[in-house]
């Protein structure tokens, strides 16, 4: 599967990992238990921020 992820930093410095998937676009209600089990697909893998080679874990 192609995943598309960007790593961004916030305002206080912390990077977070944005997981930019249309899968739930337009729906007008959190369906929770697949979010979850979506998220899930990520667990276990690593990104990579290009300009440091700084390593992300997503566990």
């Amino acid at each position: 599967m192609d995943k598309n992820v960007t790593i961004i930093t916030d305002p206080e410095g912390k990077k977070i990992v944005l997981i930019n998937d249309i899968r739930f676009k337009g729906k007008r209600k959190e369906e929770w238990k697949e979010i979850e089990d979506y998220l899930k697909e990520y667990i276990g893998e690593y990104s990579e921020i290009t300009e440091t080679a700084e390593k992300i874990y997503i566990g």
